[in-house]
């Protein structure tokens, strides 16, 4: 995206009752997850070392056709015991190399930037609380990625199983981080820093913030999303 334009955010957002129009891969790296609904595609094949992404959906009353290779790289692959018969499966991986290009209306971009990968599958506890910190980017000409997260997926001894750094698609683990949030997630910003020591010291500007409060009375959810700078 151009520097002009930085900072625009199209959101898309949409329900699809009962996932109806949602097909999972049968792995995180094998097969193809995809979502339809109507004439708008959701698309992603995964390969053994990389994986294509393929979108056509509105954004804005425009539509955004997007087609995508990221590069695979080291990952992280947890499978965690939520307690009562609950397992989790989550695979991460930030920082990886993304190029292709993207349509929206009549305007054509070239990317060639990282991303970020969030592959989870569990029987959720009933009642789920939790902090997501993760980004992509670039500094020096190197790929960078970050994955940090707290209040799931924490050991018998309460330490985080999936905190990690990539750089240039090799992955390093992390100990523990707390993340003090503002009174308001979307708008203030977060600081987020080791428990012990000083590996991470973030401070997160956020930009924007997709939320959302959901309440279907068998299930209640209520998120906030905020996206942004860190320094």
């Amino acid at each position: 995206v151009d520097h002009q334009r930085e900072g625009d955010a199209f959101v898309i957002d949409a329900m699809s009752t009962g996932s109806r129009g949602v097909r999972f891969s049968e792995s995180s790296t094998r097969g193809e997850t995809s979502w339809r609904k109507g004439d708008a595609e959701l698309r992603v094949t995964y390969e053994p070392r990389l994986m294509r992404v393929h979108a056509d959906v509105v954004a804005r009353g425009q539509r955004l056709r997007a087609d995508l290779v990221v590069e695979a790289g080291e990952s992280l692959g947890l499978l965690h015991d939520l307690g009562k018969q609950r397992p989790a499966y989550t695979h991460k991986a930030a920082g990886l190399r993304t190029r292709g290009s993207v349509r929206l209306g009549d305007e054509a971009i070239v990317v060639d930037g990282s991303a970020v990968l969030d592959w989870t599958r569990s029987v959720a506890s009933r009642r789920t609380v939790w902090k997501w910190v993760s980004f992509a980017g670039h500094s020096a000409g190197r790929h960078l990625g970050l994955n940090l997260s707290t209040d799931v997926y924490e050991n018998a001894a309460g330490h985080g199983r999936e905190n990690a750094l990539w750089i240039d698609g090799k992955m390093s683990m992390l100990g523990d981080v707390r993340v003090e949030m503002p009174a308001d997630p979307g708008v203030g910003d977060w600081v987020i820093r080791s428990t012990h020591g000083d590996e991470v010291d973030l401070r997160f500007t956020p930009r924007g913030a997709r939320s959302k409060d959901a309440d279907y009375k068998l299930v209640r959810s209520r998120f906030v999303q905020p996206y942004g700078v860190f320094n």
